[in-house]
């Protein structure tokens, strides 16, 4: 039965059937060529009505300008509601990179202002985050390069929470690790929005040299790096900010409540597989000649890291 749902799903997608409507509203290209290999597009996509959506969920799109038959799911990086014209509607911000033909036919599209104003077909959300950030005092997501994709949203959506009492997080980092400059450059204002209510933000530009750096905008709350990030170090980071507030010398509800660290990771497999392997290794209790540190910590504290994970494979 589950199979013939499936089936049957999936049929009424390729009809364009059970699926909602959208318009393009606008487009932002970034890094492409004329064939749109290498670049990609980041599109505010128009409901016509208000739809809840939560971070890491994602939607199937056809786009029947590039492709009347294909679907592809993207993960959401951010909605808000729209009033504009007396219209109640939603707008939602999808980005992808260049990969294939159709992807890379969207970008090359985007570059030529063929998108705009275009209707498209969208079917769900879909999705929920396996761990619930907001129910932990701390929160760690390591990204690799469009990977980022499912989890921008969630720093404004989780600090909104925060402001209003409806999250425990009180220490959260964020650590993302990406080829293009150009996508950190569009989503620095997040970055630096998020960075400015407290998150610790760290992004590693793994094919920047030091000159290109030196030309980039630059930001002070926003930590860029050059060359890949060290994840086990960074873990261990994470850990011993937990064990500063969760040990026997720590005060307050946080010191009385182990409820673990939510570790949230997007990317290719053999980053996500790291930030795993990694993660079961920073949680072990300290060696008594690492117990002592600039952290008040508590050696015999275990880090339960609660681990939510996605595969981009690129």
């Amino acid at each position: 039965l589950d199979y013939c749902l499936r089936g049957l799903r999936l049929a009424l997608r390729a009809c364009g059937l059970g699926a909602g409507y959208a318009t393009i509203r606008s487009t932002t290209t970034l890094g492409a060529g004329q064939d749109g290999a290498g670049g990609a597009v980041v599109l505010d996509l128009l409901m016509p009505r208000r739809v809840p959506i939560e971070a890491g969920q994602y939607f199937f799109l056809c786009v029947p300008s590039v492709s009347f038959c294909q679907w592809h799911p993207f993960s959401v990086v951010g909605s808000r509601p729209c009033e504009e014209d007396g219209s109640k509607g939603t707008v939602v911000e999808i980005a992808m990179k260049g990969l294939g033909t159709w992807s890379n036919n969207m970008v090359s599209a985007s570059a030529q202002q063929l998108l705009t104003g275009k209707p498209i077909l969208m079917d769900g959300p879909y999705g929920e985050l396996a761990v619930r950030p907001e129910r932990y005092s701390h929160c760690a997501v390591f990204v690799a390069g469009v990977g980022c994709t499912p989890f921008l949203g969630l720093l404004e959506e989780l600090q909104e929470a925060q402001m209003k009492g409806e999250a425990r997080t009180t220490d959260l980092r964020f650590v993302w690790s990406l080829r293009e400059v150009e996508l950190y450059t569009h989503y620095l204002p997040l970055l630096e929005r998020a960075a400015e209510r407290g998150a610790s933000i760290d992004v590693y530009l793994t094919r920047t040299t030091e000159t290109e750096l030196q030309q980039l905008e630059k930001s002070a709350r926003v930590n860029v790096h050059l060359g890949r990030p060290d994840v086990p170090d960074l873990l261990q980071s994470v850990a011993k900010h937990y064990r500063a507030t969760h040990g026997t010398g720590a005060s307050g509800f946080a010191a009385q409540t182990h409820d673990g660290c939510a570790l949230l990771s997007c990317g290719p497999n053999s980053f996500v597989q790291s930030v795993i392997a990694h993660s079961a290794t920073a949680g072990k209790p300290l060696a008594g000649n690492e117990s002592s540190s600039e952290f008040a910590l508590d050696a015999d504290v275990t880090v339960r890291f609660d681990v939510h994970t996605e595969v981009f494979e690129f």
